[in-house]
């Protein structure tokens, strides 16, 4: 499907193009805090928070392969980009940013 690219606190999944041999941005995973999202929510905050900045179209969903999840959908559609906020105990550990268009 892609490949990852890792940087210290950062994976970022690229889709060779073979047509053209680019590499379109598919999805950005962090557990670090040293990133936030445009509403300044980063891993450590707790799902309270994350409701009250993100009321509208997130929607909590159970065990994917990393487990619990927030998804952010603000299209509420298939094909736009869209955030998962992966949580354990409450707390967010995980941030997930992916390109539904491309992939």
């Amino acid at each position: 499907m892609g490949d990852d690219i890792v940087y210290n606190d950062i994976q970022i999944r690229v889709v060779k193009n073979t047509d053209d041999g680019s590499q379109p941005i598919l999805e950005i995973v962090t557990t670090s805090n040293n990133y936030e999202t445009p509403r300044e929510i980063k891993v450590g905050d707790d799902v309270e928070t994350l409701r009250g900045t993100y009321p509208e179209y997130i929607e909590k969903h159970y065990h994917d392969e990393w487990g619990d999840y927030y998804l952010f959908d603000q299209e509420n559609d298939i094909g736009f980009c869209k955030i998962m906020f992966y949580t354990e105990n409450d707390v967010i550990t995980k941030i997930l940013v992916f390109d539904g268009i491309d992939g």
